[in-house]
């Protein structure tokens, strides 16, 4: 019997819990679209997208396609954002269909420097994004961000 119990217990231990991948919530792009910005990882970031993606930054560019808007991301991220820390404040998720999500992610970004070098500001800001289920798990298939002025 204790043997047994042994067993069972050692099994316990030595076999991992099942673990939800990662993809499989639409909040997860979230999650990884901070780490990769916090990593400034423009390739990790525009993995993010769909091939034929849209994103409009909050400074009013619009990029077209995966390849253009990595290119931008990565132009950003060698310059005023490359010392910055992006935080999540709050998401909200509304569920289009089984594979279309809608999400509204409200954010605080810290480190910016003007073109002088001088630190900016703190930013917020609301990016909102549509999301779609693919083979390989959820992509952006358009965002549109915005900034707006701090909370009270």
């Amino acid at each position: 019997m204790r043997k047994a119990l042994l067993a069972v217990v050692a099994t316990a231990v030595i076999l991992p819990m099942p673990v939800a991948a990662e993809d499989d919530r639409p909040q997860a792009l979230v999650d990884r679209f901070v780490r990769a910005w916090n990593a400034h990882d423009p390739k990790a970031m525009g993995d993010l997208f769909t091939d034929e993606a849209d994103f409009v930054n909050a400074e009013g560019v619009w990029s077209q396609g995966r390849p253009w808007i990595r290119a931008q991301l990565e132009r950003f991220h060698t310059t005023k954002f490359k010392g910055t820390t992006l935080v999540e404040t709050n998401t909200r998720l509304r569920m289009v269909r089984d594979n279309v999500a809608v999400m509204h992610f409200q954010w605080e970004m810290s480190g910016e420097v003007d073109a002088y070098g001088k630190p900016a500001p703190k930013r917020h800001g609301i990016m909102q994004i549509v999301a779609v289920q693919e083979v390989h798990g959820w992509r952006i298939l358009s965002a549109q961000d915005t900034q707006v002025p701090p909370p009270v």
